[in-house]
């Protein structure tokens, strides 16, 4: 009896050997297949460019990524201009660093030429697992050969009827707003084409009849009409108009003219009702087709010049900014002292945001860090000089 029991155990052992070789591997193969490919998928959002201005002629793309249950993630934008897949290339986000999970980035692209008419991008976002594996996602879809082909143009126009509507003009840049007209109902008896238009402020179109004082800076041109031609609306339509620009200007003028018969100088001043300085937009209220263009203000004081923060922490510029001189262009300058008088730093240029010091010495914050102290700021515009103090603490 002992005997038979002792030969059964010996074959239930035996039996359970052989299960275990037979499947041990394979379990093995699965749970390093499991490893290597995680179950989460990085979201991609995005709100897709229909169309890039011709003027600015830059596409800024805001993008988030969701890549939760991943360590890492890079971004870049492939594109290829005009539809020809030969010219495709990619522009990495911050020269390839991390982006941080879920929160906004952009990526602009450089302006295009003259002659391009379309450019198709395509996100790709690059992950990697706490293994170290790299894995990708895409936008606008998993396919790899899928991009997104926008205009690059500067008008946009849409048939309105009796209950309204509103034009928008798309201009490729979602760090700012886009320009657009809104149509009353009642506005029209019957359906009409609105077209607005943006143009060059510096082109002949606006140049033909006489320059603007010279005290003013140009900053947007637009055109407003009609298919078939009204010259005045029966309801003021309102506009929302970009007044993004290269320079951190914050007060603006706007005119009207008919055409180009009347100058400028004697063109009709258009009350301003509001102004978003973080989108970029001026609102108004108009009633005619013509030509519209945003000036800078010319009743500027000396306060108008100086930064608004007169205190910046170094840890805090990279997220905040530095010292924004405002309304300021080319051939403008910014001078910074040290209170004994030394010069160490000087703002000869603007870039999108303005002339600013960030706190660096050298010709427009090309040099080492500036000392924590106070120092005097000189700005040298319409040929007088504005002085005054900032304090850069560390």
């Amino acid at each position: 009896m002992i005997k038979k029991i002792s030969i059964e155990i010996l074959s239930l052992i035996v039996l359970f050997g052989v299960y275990v070789c037979t499947f041990a591997a394979p379990i093995n193969i699965v749970k390093s297949a499991f490893a290597k490919f995680p179950k989460v998928i990085a979201k991609i959002v995005h709100d897709e460019i229909v169309a890039v201005s011709s003027i600015d002629r830059l596409l800024n793309a805001k993008i988030s990524v969701d890549f939760t249950g991943y360590e890492s993630a890079t971004a870049k934008l492939v594109y290829y201009l005009n539809g020809d897949q030969s010219t495709k290339q990619e522009e990495p986000v911050n020269e390839g660093k991390k982006i941080n999970n879920k929160q906004d980035f952009y990526i602009s692209l450089p302006q295009f030429s003259d002659t391009d008419t379309s450019v198709s991008y395509q996100i790709k976002i690059a992950l990697k697992d706490a293994a170290g594996n790299t894995f990708y996602a895409y936008w606008p879809s998993s396919d790899t050969a899928k991009f997104n082909t926008s205009q690059i143009t500067s008008i946009a126009s849409k048939v309105i009827g009796t209950d309204g509507g509103i034009v928008e003009l798309e201009s490729g840049n979602q760090e700012i707003g886009n320009s657009a007209i809104t149509v009353q109902p009642g506005t029209f008896t019957s359906d009409i084409k609105v077209i607005i238009e943006e143009f060059d402020p510096n082109d002949e179109l606006f140049l033909s009849a006489g320059k603007a004082k010279s005290v003013q800076e140009r900053v947007r041109a637009y055109s407003i009409r009609t298919e078939p031609a009204i010259d005045t609306f029966k309801l003021p339509l309102s506009v929302q108009l970009s007044n993004a620009t290269q320079l951190n200007i914050q007060k603006f003028e706007l005119k009207y003219r008919k055409d180009n018969s009347t100058t400028w100088n004697k063109a009709e001043k258009i009350k301003i009702d509001n102004i978003d300085t973080v989108q970029k937009l001026l609102f108004a209220t108009v009633t005619k087709t013509g030509q519209y263009m945003i000036f800078a203000a010319s009743n500027l004081t000396d306060n108008d010049y100086r930064p608004e923060n007169r205190v910046r922490v170094k840890s805090r510029i990279s997220a905040y900014g530095g010292f924004k001189f405002n309304n300021l262009k080319d051939g403008d300058s910014v001078k910074i002292y040290t209170t004994s008088g030394k010069k160490i730093a000087e703002l000869t240029a603007g870039d999108y945001e303005g002339f600013e010091w960030k706190g660096r010495k050298g010709t427009n914050n090309s040099g080492d860090w500036a000392e924590s102290g106070t120092y005097i700021y000189q700005i040298k515009v319409n040929g007088k000089v504005i002085s005054g103090t900032i304090a850069f603490v560390w």
